[in-house]
């Protein structure tokens, strides 16, 4: 799944059509021994909201995998939300996500993709999400870009509660999704799924890895955003700090770490509201001109109270509570 169609029909078929050739992963489709998938097309294709109704039909007789011998077998299938009715195969065993859902619906509807039969062993059908800051900034622009001024709200309200579940969970996956769809007066949790999720699994921590939070609060308020906000697509290179020899990153981090976890920190940064976003000019919003080069970035605001009661905005950087969503290096 990813939230471009254009990633879909382009790089996304090459990337698989280049793995299939490495790994021959197109000769071992299913485990079902049909006697003619040996001889039929394995196919790599892309469903978007550009196909046709009969094209939309095709695609999904051949994904379901119908038994016409005449039909090929899509092994994998890159696809938008157009593919979000209808897909229901048994034979899909895996589902990756290129960028982060836009609302809790699309997750749990995409999540559902994989194990239609309830019988598959843990571990072996799962649904998986990447995300990078470019992915996040592209939807949150498509919010911003919306001319309604009460769904804007909403949907920006509804992407920022899915990168706060999956950058910065506070319980087991699975448990928190039961939770958000149930009844609250009849909700009684099941408890966490132990160890079927990145969450129980411990894996989270490794979104960001353990960081200085004195190096961070330094690196944020004297260098990154010393002079004020800076542009959203250049702030994972000032965290890398490639210019002068990785300093920030290895000061953060206490060693040089691979960009993803950059990329995790940013995404967490913007989950928690340490930095915020905004358009470069206010009369963007609700039009169809906003892009990603309007997204600026800039240290988050709130609310305190102070010893003698009265409430001040201050720094997210300097609210503890905030910090309680980083993995924090106990020794630096």
């Amino acid at each position: 799944m990813a939230n471009s169609a254009k990633a879909c029909d382009g790089r996304i078929i090459d990337r698989l059509e280049k793995l299939a050739k490495i790994v021959k992963a197109a000769t071992a489709v299913d485990n079902d021994n049909d006697n003619d998938n040996n001889t039929r097309i394995r196919e790599f294709m892309s469903f978007t909201g550009d196909c046709g109704l009969m094209l939309k039909m095709f695609l999904m007789h051949c994904f379901c995998g119908h038994p016409s011998a005449n039909l090929p077998i899509i092994w994998c299938m890159p696809c938008t939300a157009a593919a979000h009715c209808g897909v229901s195969s048994k034979k899909c065993r895996q589902c990756y996500r290129l960028g982060p859902c836009p609302n809790w619906y699309d997750l749990v509807q995409e999540a559902g993709r994989v194990d239609r039969l309830l019988n598959s062993p843990r571990g072996l059908q799962k649904y998986t999400m990447f995300l990078n800051v470019t992915t996040f900034l592209s939807l949150w622009v498509r919010t911003q870009a919306e001319p309604n001024s009460s769904v804007r709200k909403r949907t920006c309200k509804q992407l920022f509660e899915v990168l706060k579940f999956v950058v910065t969970p506070s319980k087991c996956y699975h448990e928190a999704i039961e939770e958000h769809f149930e009844n609250p007066a009849t909700y009684e949790s099941r408890g966490p799924c132990i160890d079927n999720c990145t969450y129980c699994l411990k894996l989270h921590r490794n979104f960001t890895g353990p960081i200085s939070k004195q190096q961070l609060q330094a690196a944020l308020q004297a260098d990154i955003f010393s002079k004020g906000s800076v542009t959203a697509s250049s702030l994972v290179g000032l965290l890398t700090d490639k210019i002068r020899k990785h300093k920030l990153r290895k000061a953060i981090w206490g060693k040089s770490v691979d960009s993803g976890k950059v990329q995790g920190l940013v995404l967490t940064m913007i989950a928690t509201g340490m930095v915020e976003l905004r358009l470069i000019n206010s009369n963007l919003v609700g039009t169809d001109k906003v892009d990603m080069k309007h997204v600026m970035v800039g240290l988050g605001k709130v609310v305190m109270e102070t010893p003698n009661g009265e409430q001040c905005n201050t720094l997210a950087v300097l609210d503890q509570s905030v910090w309680m969503n980083f993995n924090l290096d106990g020794s630096r």
